[in-house]
């Protein structure tokens, strides 16, 4: 729901002729969302608009005011506002439910006291947090829970590990073997032979959560296969 209010503020944007999008990457980052408040507001000068540039901005002033002369019509600022109060609401939303995990993450046995043996620095590092990531440590709780760091293995990230662990949980004991388990993932091979030609290959379809988190890490059949030795 959150790329959908987006959506509907960028297409304000537009009809407003505010190509806001030419001069940043991220609309709803820190100047974007100052700018955007504050046509909310009532504000209408471009320059004033540019005003509000984070340093780290590339583009400059000049740059920003430019892009930012457009046609304030009411209609499309109630447009605008209401996609705001949607996004924001949304937003409020996921904190809570960021919260709620956060607790429950909480209630879980520890395997190991982080203080006591603390987490090695992470194999990679964001410039940026990532767009849905928690507000809170979730690297750390899983950690704790299955008392080794699973973001080690590469391609692994703490919200790929936390959908996974979600779905299959921490009895190791459940598949036989790491075969099972890859095989139960979908991460064997799945090729079509016809007459001694391979038609197609690929691994195995399958249906669950754990199978939808390896997809988007964009992780290998390898590194899967050592996460489910761990």
């Amino acid at each position: 729901m959150t790329v959908k209010h987006m959506q509907h503020m960028q297409k304000s944007f537009d009809h407003m002729h505010l190509h806001l999008h030419h001069v940043m990457s991220d609309v709803t980052g820190v100047t974007g969302m100052r700018i955007l408040r504050a046509i909310v507001a009532g504000e209408r000068h471009p320059k004033t608009f540019a005003t509000y540039r984070d340093s780290r901005m590339q583009s400059a002033q000049d740059t920003i005011a430019k892009a930012l002369e457009g046609d304030d019509r009411p209609e499309q600022v109630c447009t605008l506002t209401q996609s705001l109060a949607l996004y924001d609401l949304t937003q409020q939303q996921i904190a809570a439910c960021d919260q709620e995990v956060e607790r429950l993450l909480g209630t879980c046995a520890s395997l190991v006291d982080p203080d006591a043996h603390p987490l090695p620095p992470p194999t990679t590092a964001h410039r940026q947090p990532q767009r849905h990531a928690p507000a809170f440590d979730l690297r750390t709780h899983l950690y704790r829970i299955t008392g080794v760091d699973l973001t080690q293995v590469p391609g692994f990230q703490a919200l790929t590990i936390h959908p996974v662990l979600s779905e299959v949980g921490l009895d190791r004991h459940t598949w036989p073997t790491d075969k099972h388990c890859a095989s139960w993932l979908g991460l064997c091979p799945d090729n079509r032979i016809r007459g001694g030609t391979v038609l197609a290959t690929g691994s195995r379809p399958v249906h669950n959560r754990a199978s939808r988190a390896r997809n988007r890490s964009g992780c290998d059949n390898r590194n899967h296969a050592a996460a489910c030795d761990f």
